[in-house]
């Protein structure tokens, strides 16, 4: 009871200090982009923007953009496409995200609801360190985790920007927590947990396939040096060869593979140009 309630105080207190500093900040200079990026795929299915990280970060930091009457700010042309310019410096994007969000509309309104998702993605992972560190080692863990986390001063600088970093964190985090688990009692759920928060990540940032390195090492160190596995998909077994936990593992990277292709395509609509009816 009283870890549950330290939690709560130190989820407050995360978000208070972080919604009370980024209402003292200006956007960093690459947040304007993202979120217009992010409303471009949600408004006008349009990919062209910011085609370096995938879109997820962006489409959750927009969603609440779309309760707002914005006017469309792309020049016209042919297909109303921003595709990049020749010039690096000075993308036809980044000036058509100042001038919506700085000139025909209110930023702080804008950039507020925008980094309010950013803020529960963060507190989300704040939930599973107090989880994790307390499955781990008990209750007074659980507090000096959260503790830790909730006045960390990179974790509260990164958590209200429109990035992909801190979204990216708390999917690779969370989907370790259910792949550590199923390593020592392999259910349904964490199966697909697991490959859930994978495909998450894999929309998140291009970096992704670093989990499968770190999963790697944890399936070795249950391979060689945990007890048995208990699996309880199909028939409840005691898995203890090492063939055996070697199958699982490798089952289970595929399972996790086969889902980040499919999230992979939808979240570019299932479909290969950037823009619709290409």
């Amino acid at each position: 009871m009283l870890s549950a309630s330290a939690l709560c105080v130190f989820v407050f207190l995360f978000g208070i200090l972080t919604i009370t500093s980024f209402l003292q900040k200006s956007p960093t200079v690459d947040e304007p982009l993202h979120l217009f990026a992010g409303y471009s795929y949600l408004k006008w299915g349009d990919f062209w923007v910011n085609p370096e990280h995938p879109p997820l970060a962006k489409i959750l930091a927009a969603l609440p953009l779309l309760a707002f009457d914005i006017k469309d700010p792309r020049p016209s042309s042919a297909d109303g496409s921003l595709s990049p310019e020749s010039d690096p410096g000075d993308p036809p994007a980044v000036n058509v995200a100042q001038k919506m969000l700085f000139v025909q509309n209110d930023a702080d309104t804008l950039f507020f609801y925008a980094k309010l998702p950013m803020i529960a993605l963060a507190v989300l992972m704040e939930i599973f360190v107090y989880l994790w560190s307390k499955k781990l080692f008990g209750p007074e863990a659980a507090i000096a985790s959260t503790f830790l986390y909730a006045l960390d001063p990179n974790i509260l600088a990164h958590s209200p920007m429109v990035q992909t970093d801190l979204p990216f964190t708390t999917f690779f985090f969370i989907g370790t927590y259910f792949f550590w688990q199923g390593l020592s009692h392999l259910t349904w759920k964490n199966l697909l947990l697991t490959a859930l928060l994978f495909g998450l990540a894999a929309v998140t940032k291009h970096s992704f396939p670093v989990i499968f390195l770190i999963w790697g090492m944890l399936g070795v160190f249950s391979i060689f040096f945990s007890g048995p596995q208990r699996c309880h998909i199909g028939a409840a077994r005691s898995i203890s060869s090492r063939w055996g936990k070697s199958a699982i593992l490798a089952g289970t990277l595929l399972c996790t593979l086969m889902i980040g292709y499919l999230f992979i395509w939808a979240a570019y609509g299932f479909r290969f140009h950037p823009i619709p009816d290409a």
